[in-house]
């Protein structure tokens, strides 16, 4: 979104889901959590660390869920409750390919080509099992030292600059 096309209700809605919900589900937890010494595993975006034309909301509201994190991490630390998110990359699933889909022909295709062929660990394109593992090893006993980070699980991509410019996978459509 431009902005001379930003609009504060999108810019809500964008708040609404990926920060104030959060926050909501979280203080509603806590209770629990304290008891069980539970811990929280929030899912953020690579989008915090690169710049993507026409992603400011998106972008805002997924940097302030990991300025969350830090956050709650010294109020939830104290009461034995770890907090951490991790930060996925453009993940091939149903869900993200129909959205993309929706602008450009065949864009599915042509993302896991550029992605494989962009990702330093090359032919790799993260699915949902990736992000998986990562959660469960972040809720797991394993990670018991780890509280208030936000990981990186993006296969290296990230280094590379923006790979979310849509236009230039656009490119390789032609």
């Amino acid at each position: 979104m431009a902005l001379e096309t930003w609009n504060p209700e999108a810019f809500d809605k964008s708040m609404d889901c990926n920060i104030r919900s959060v926050i909501a589900l979280i203080q509603k937890a806590v209770p629990h959590l304290e008891k069980t010494k539970g811990n929280i595993v929030c899912v953020s975006s690579l989008a915090t660390q690169v710049v993507a034309k026409g992603q400011i909301n998106y972008q805002i509201s997924k940097a302030a869920l990991d300025h969350m994190v830090r956050c709650l991490a010294l109020q939830l630390g104290p009461k034995g409750i770890r907090i951490n998110a991790t930060n996925p990359t453009f993940v091939n699933n149903t869900r993200v390919m129909r959205d993309a889909t929706t602008k450009w022909k065949s864009l599915d295709t042509v993302m896991e080509k550029v992605y494989r062929q962009e990702t330093p660990l090359q032919g790799q394109f993260s699915g949902l099992d990736e992000q998986a593992e990562v959660i469960l090893f972040l809720a797991s006993n394993a990670a018991r030292f780890i509280h208030g980070q936000c990981i990186l699980v993006d296969g290296g991509i990230g280094l590379k600059g923006n790979p979310f410019n849509f236009d230039a996978v656009y490119k390789h459509m032609l």
